[in-house]
């Protein structure tokens, strides 16, 4: 039935190509046959066109022409009345078929049009049907190229694993696996079709592409799973030399480990990657960092931290004392005496209380509200130096005129120098022809010899030096401002000077003094070297150190810490009492707590005196001048773990970051921005953006 009207639609579209028919000529008009009513079906028409419409028409049985009309009949069978004056044209047989045109979207097939599938078009008359270029689609009966489309398609992907997952490509209107497909990532595409494609995923590229004949290419990410996790922390006390295994805790090989330490000052250093595990052996701040894609900043990685502390097993009592003054400030003494003192004034912190060939001395000044510091030390030796009387010849006679006066030539002009540094030799000569001569004869003086003269040794003499360590590291030399870099040493007077990158180190042979370049100070002296001072007198004995006064005084609030303030006038820097301000519970939980929370505690016991003073500065040193609102109380943890270095053998580093302290970079370079830095380009860490 479908062919049969679209040939209809065809023969009645086909214009003036009808089909020709034979006619049979009988005489009258057409009568009877078939529909013999209404004349066999006659239709008058008022021109002489009957033959082309019957033509035209299947259901036309006959035509007969008047003069200036005619007439066509539908009655099959039909013939002429008899009436001569008529002739009845009886259609017979076709001549010629009419050719059939069929619209744009058909084709002729078997003298008839046919729709033409999907997936392929034709244009009015085709005799087929063309495929859609480049595996294109269509609808049933498309009539041109442009009627082709690509199909959509999508890519349903099933998770099998961390790193892979199941990818599909369907059709996405029918759900249709698409066999012909092939799957693209990262620059490589698959080598065979397959709807199904087990990927292994790609920590630098997720996109995945579907690309198939006919359809649209369809891309979709599917992302590495990031690796989640909570940060741990632990630590672990081991004696030095020993080693201990530090575990990331996973055991999946997708997994990426990369194992770090805490650098010296600041930041961390890659150890090892690779491994679940590391074997150390030295004290530090470790940290296991996890992901799957390191490098991909959506994968943010879950840290395992771990503080290996160490021990010296073969520690002994060290035989030299140390005194500490940090924080707001607070000292401890070489004998072990704790103490607050918030004077602001310049004080005697330690001095030769014997020979009194040096004197330290440390200032004190507002670091905020009610709150003081250590901001600078000054440091005075004083240094025998041998006194010479010249007599005219060459050193002759005295106690020992043997061997013309113990003479020793020498090749050069360096003699005064080996005297001076030699108790025995009692005098020298340098000659004007480049040589000299040392003399071991006490008393001996020249022979009277006009071209030379005898400088012998009569007595010695003491010379002063004095210089200003200040903040930043900067070293007042008598109104030069001088430095010295890692590495580098300097001497002034009988003071070797050095720094180690975090500690400038003062060292004459009887003291040696440690500064951060901020708050922090030590004092180191051989046990039972008599000294006074802020810390103490070091005999050994810490319950005298608050009684040690360097004069009486009338007033009785003064202290003796008071009595020890650089002034010219007693009393001038004022009265300030000791342990003057109460610490409240509150502060002392925060500072346990935040021990605690840094895994530190049960390792070692540490001191209470250390633990009361950041509680103090943690109260007091919210409106400190330093950058953010540690420093104070971090100054005072910096001194317990030098305390417990120097007294236990116990060594932590790097404390600060599971303590939330300042690293060490950020106290030098506060001290630099505070300070005094003997050039800003030479500075340690110096940063221009801090002026």
């Amino acid at each position: 039935m479908a062919l049969f009207t679209l040939a209809l639609i065809a023969v009645f579209i086909a214009g003036s190509d009808a089909a020709e028919y034979t006619y049979e000529p009988t005489t009258g008009a057409c009568r009877g046959g078939a529909n013999p009513k209404y004349n066999a079906g006659l239709t008058f028409h008022t021109d002489l066109l009957c033959e082309d419409r019957c033509n035209r028409d299947e259901r036309c049985s006959g035509y007969s022409m008047g003069p200036s009309w005619c007439e066509t009949y539908y009655s099959e069978g039909a013939v002429g009345d008899g009436r001569s004056q008529y002739t009845c044209m009886v259609k017979r047989e076709v001549l010629v078929a009419p050719p059939i045109i069929c619209p744009a979207g058909l084709y002729t097939f078997e003298l008839s049009c046919a729709e033409c599938e999907p997936g392929t078009y034709s244009e009015e008359g085709a005799d087929s049907c063309t495929p859609c270029p480049d595996s294109k689609f269509s609808a049933a009966g498309a009539a041109s190229a442009e009627d082709c489309f690509l199909r959509t398609a999508r890519i349903d992907v099933y998770a099998s694993g961390s790193m892979s997952a199941e990818l599909t490509c369907v059709d996405d209107e029918t759900g249709a696996e698409i066999a012909t497909a092939y799957f693209s990532n990262d620059g490589a595409t698959t080598v065979e079709a397959s709807a199904t494609y087990k990927a292994t995923l790609s920590c630098d590229d997720p996109t995945w592409v579907c690309s198939a004949a006919g359809y649209h290419s369809v891309s979709v990410d599917v992302p590495v799973p990031v690796f989640t996790g909570e940060f741990e922390r632990s630590s672990q006390l081991i004696d030095e030399g020993a080693s201990v295994v530090l575990d990331s805790g996973v055991r999946d090989t997708t997994l990426h480990v990369q194992w770090y330490k805490a650098a010296r000052r600041s930041g961390r250093k890659a150890v090892k990657q690779g491994v679940f595990s590391i074997e150390v052996t030295e004290a530090g701040r470790y940290e296991a960092s996890i992901s799957r894609c390191p490098d991909n900043t959506d994968h943010a990685k879950v840290n395992k931290a771990f503080n290996v502390v160490t021990r010296d097993p073969d520690f002994l009592p060290p035989a030299d004392k140390m005194c500490y003054v940090f924080g707001d400030p607070h000292v401890t003494s070489f004998d072990g005496q704790y103490y607050d003192f918030q004077g602001d004034c310049t004080y005697v912190l330690a001095m030769d209380c014997s020979q009194y060939h040096w004197y330290i001395y440390g200032k004190f000044t507002s670091c905020g509200d009610s709150v003081t510091c250590l901001t600078s030390l000054t440091v005075v030796t004083r240094q025998p130096q041998p006194v010479y009387s010249a007599s005219v010849g060459a050193c002759r006679g005295g106690a020992n005129p043997d061997e013309k006066a113990g003479r020793i030539y020498h090749r050069d002009l360096k003699c005064k120098e080996r005297c001076d540094a030699d108790v025995a030799c009692s005098g020298y000569l340098h000659s004007p022809r480049g040589w000299c001569e040392t003399y071991f004869s006490a008393g001996a003086v020249g022979d009277g010899r006009a071209e030379y003269q005898c400088n012998t040794k009569v007595g010695m003499q003491y010379g002063v030096a004095m210089f200003e360590v200040k903040r930043g590291f900067g070293i007042n030399d008598n109104g030069l401002m001088r430095g010295v870099s890692q590495g580098e040493t300097m001497t002034i007077g009988d003071a070797t000077i050095t720094f180690d990158g975090i500690l400038m180190e003062v060292d004459n042979g009887e003291f040696t003094l440690h500064w951060d370049g901020l708050t922090f100070a030590k004092v180191t002296l051989a046990e039972g070297s008599k000294s006074c001072g802020l810390c103490g007198d070091n005999d050994g004995d810490k319950s005298n150190d608050l009684d040690h006064f360097m004069y009486p005084s009338s007033n009785p609030d003064m202290t003796f810490a008071d009595t020890w303030a650089v002034t010219h006038t007693y009393g001038a820097c004022g009265v300030n009492p000791l342990n003057g301000i109460e610490v409240t519970d509150e502060a002392k939980s925060k500072v346990t707590e935040t021990l605690e929370s840094s895994t530190l505690t049960g390792l070692v016991e540490f001191s209470p005196d250390f633990l009361l003073a950041a509680a103090h500065d943690l109260q007091n040193g919210a409106d400190s001048i330093f950058i953010g609102d540690r420093y104070m109380e971090c100054s005072c943890m910096r001194a317990m773990m030098a305390q417990l270095k120097d007294n236990a053998g116990i060594t932590f580093d790097r404390w600060d970051i599971d303590m939330k302290c300042p690293s060490p970079r950020d106290v030098l370079v506060e001290g630099v921005r505070l300070g005094c830095p003997w050039t800003k380009a030479n500075a340690p860490y110096y940063n221009p953006v801090l002026n």
